[in-house]
């Protein structure tokens, strides 16, 4: 009784899964909504059982963060910022590797079947404009100073 939706741009360098998404491109379980607003983004996460975050290159990895938020299991790609955002809270699986992305769905559903879910985040939205807010007063005095 698991749909994926898949949002966002749907972008691989991996033929195995690439070929992959075109195989499950027509699958009644499987939706490919593209950009979403802000307000379809909070529908999507607030409906959502789990989260899957496949990034081959991520700086911080805010959809992570903003999963982590809504207290949903992750899984996503290891190698990137998001690995250590999630670090415990989530499963890992390799991006360019099929076989591993398989097993990392199987984990999730485990997971889900399981309801082991680490409901404790370490980082917030507020908490990373707390931060923000604090380095950018920090170069303002910078630029003021000099």
């Amino acid at each position: 009784n698991i749909k994926l939706k898949l949002a966002g741009e749907v972008w691989t360098s991996s033929k195995e899964i690439h070929n992959l998404f075109l195989n499950y491109a027509n699958h009644p379980d499987i939706e490919f909504l593209g950009y979403v607003s802000e307000e379809e983004l909070h529908e999507l996460y607030t409906g959502a059982s789990a989260f899957v975050h496949a990034s081959f290159v991520e700086g911080f990895g805010f959809p992570v963060l903003e999963a982590m938020h809504y207290g949903l299991p992750i899984l996503c790609s290891s190698g990137s910022g998001t690995e250590e955002i999630s670090d415990s809270y989530s499963i890992k699986f390799s991006a360019t590797d099929s076989i591993d992305l398989k097993k990392g769905f199987d984990k999730l559903l485990i997971m889900l079947d399981e309801r082991k879910i680490n409901d404790t985040i370490k980082y917030s939205p507020e908490l990373m404009q707390n931060q923000l807010n604090k380095l950018l007063t920090a170069i303002e005095r910078k630029i003021k100073d000099k």
